[in-house]
């Protein structure tokens, strides 16, 4: 799938909680006072399982979690949804008639495995709690939306590609206004024990995605928010491109069959055609695993020389806020479309380790004016999902 949102569509109102924060102002904060939220599971209130070594990040505030009828991924969502509608001034027609697309790579993995201590559960809901889709139902009953939601659990890539789908919806008239909501939480040995079985569980204070030697990420919690229309508004999303590789669950493919390669080369062949950006930045997935490591940065690397369009400014999210998995391709939009709002971009957290002609990975914040802004999210199993989106002034 691979096509320009026409008629455009924006990013209108965000909301995010994250290990950086419970606002995107206080994610802001943390990023330009360089503060690390990212600790060893030790440190986090009530946790007694076999991972304290590892470093983690987790909301702060644990009160979203808890409610009397969902599982705690339903109930974290649903307060984001309803800050996120105090903040678009929607009517109560509006909100009824909005499109919801939920996205979660985990779901309520606690209910699941009846391990949830954040709330006190009723036998009743025992069936809904432990059901993905839980998740829209929750919002779509406690925020009163009438409208169709959809439940995406596309492993890593979950929530951008709910971001792109919304935005298809927007601009081809089927949704007058759409709500995206994505998550994953909370950090729990279930989860720890299936991606350190797997090899790819990080226990690195100081996670460098790109480094030779990266081997696994930093497991975090996150729970996004946003608001697409076709209202005019600072951060446009331009459109949406998306392969899959076809290859193998875990593994990644070489370069040169890569889905990602042809993903993003056909996203960058788009904007170069219609568009004359002064600088194209590029939020990579940047996980972290071993073949990642390997591969992704080969890509970007081997795309800015094929498309002459170099170097690249590289900003990557997860150092600053760990891999919250689902939820991370929607929070890294959430982050983007904040410091967009005020025509910059974020900085690295630290001194990437392959910095070259064509990738540049900037360590204080950066202009976007004239930018062009490439999201990336990958998933395993190879699906490969391109988010571009622009400040555009609206004066």
């Amino acid at each position: 799938m691979n096509r320009p949102f026409e008629p455009p569509v924006f990013v209108t109102a965000a909301v995010a909680f994250s290990a950086l924060g419970m606002s995107l102002e206080d994610a802001e904060k943390n990023i330009l006072e360089r503060t690390s939220v990212l600790r060893p599971l030790s440190e986090m209130r009530g946790y007694n399982g076999q991972y304290p070594h590892v470093f983690a990040g987790w909301l702060a505030d644990r009160s979203v979690l808890k409610g009397r009828k969902y599982g705690c991924a339903s109930n974290s969502v649903v307060c984001a949804a309803k800050k996120l509608l105090q903040l678009t001034g929607w009517t109560t027609q509006e909100i009824r008639e909005a499109w919801l697309f939920a996205a979660s790579s985990r779901g309520n993995i606690s209910e699941i495995a009846a391990g949830n201590q954040e709330r006190r559960p009723f036998s009743i809901y025992s069936a809904s709690n432990t059901l993905h889709s839980e998740i829209a139902a929750a919002v779509s009953i406690e925020c009163g939306i009438y409208a169709p939601w959809h439940m995406f659990s596309n492993g890593c890539s979950s929530g951008l590609d709910a971001i792109c789908w919304a935005g298809y919806a927007v601009s081809a008239g089927l949704a007058p206004r759409a709500i995206v909501v994505a998550v994953d939480l909370p950090l729990n040995d279930l989860m720890l024990t299936t991606f350190d079985r797997t090899g790819v569980l990080s226990c690195s204070p100081s996670p460098d995605p790109y480094h030779q030697q990266s081997s696994g990420f930093t497991p975090a919690e996150a729970v996004v928010a946003l608001a697409v229309e076709k209202k005019v508004s600072p951060v446009q999303l331009l459109g949406s491109w998306m392969c899959a590789d076809a290859y193998d669950p875990i593994g990644v493919p070489p370069k040169e069959s890569c889905g990602l390669y042809i993903s993003l080369g056909a996203a960058l062949e788009y904007v170069k055609k219609h568009y004359r950006p002064t600088q194209i930045a590029i939020c990579p997935h940047a996980s972290g695993t071993a073949a990642h490591a390997k591969v992704e940065p080969n890509v970007l690397e081997k795309l800015a020389y094929d498309t002459g369009i170099f170097p690249f400014k590289v900003i990557l999210t997860k150092p600053w806020t760990g891999h919250s998995l689902g939820a991370s391709g929607a929070l890294d939009v959430a982050l983007l479309w904040h410091f967009l709002k005020q025509e910059t971009l974020p900085p690295n957290k630290y001194n990437c380790s392959r910095q070259s002609k064509y990738l540049d990975f900037p360590q204080e914040q950066i202009s976007a004016c004239s930018s062009i802004v490439l999201k990336i999210s990958s998933a395993m199993g190879g699906l490969n999902t391109v988010l571009v989106m622009r400040f555009r002034r609206t004066t």
